[in-house]
């Protein structure tokens, strides 16, 4: 709308532009009634121009204006947005950290039964194996010395000397 008004608010003064030598010309010729005319035209175009400069003037002011009223919106809803998201990543950071303090201890826990539990197994294992050693160092201790005996009983009768007796 702005933009018609102040292109037909500057028509006056193309034209102005146009016929100002054929306006000087005829002023010379006829001098009163055309440089009345002239003087019309020129004071038109005068006001004119003040009119669209005015126009102008507004509309930048208008602009300007508006341009304010976003940035201020856009300013006061980006400081919402940052504080929303501040406040929310706090609460999730708080979460988090309960979460994991949480889970820390169970696991601890956990992990110290699972110890308990591994250590009674290993020193059941430790004892029952410390004592199936012992009767198989003992049997074999017993095999070996009959063997031991049996192997002298052989080299004595081979030797020809008599069996000995217990």
């Amino acid at each position: 709308m702005k933009l018609w008004k102040i292109t037909l608010l500057s028509l006056p003064f193309v034209l102005g532009a146009c016929s100002q030598e054929s306006t000087e010309q005829a002023a010379t010729e006829q001098p009163s009634e055309l440089q009345q005319k002239v003087d019309r035209a020129v004071k038109e175009t005068k006001e004119a121009g003040s009119a669209i400069g005015e126009a102008t003037k507004q509309a930048a002011s208008d602009t300007a204006e508006t341009g304010k009223g976003y940035y201020e919106t856009a300013k006061e809803k980006t400081s919402e947005a940052y504080e929303a998201t501040k406040e929310k990543s706090s609460e999730l950071y708080e979460s988090a950290k309960e979460s994991t303090s949480e889970a820390y201890d169970a696991t601890k826990e956990k992990a110290s039964e699972v110890y308990g539990a591994a250590k009674e197994k290993t020193s059941a294992a430790y004892d029952a194996t410390k004592q199936k050693a012992g009767e198989l160092y003992d049997s074999a201790k017993e095999k070996g010395s009959e063997i031991i005996d049996e192997a002298k009983q052989n080299q004595r009768e081979g030797d020809g000397f008599p069996p000995a007796t217990e």
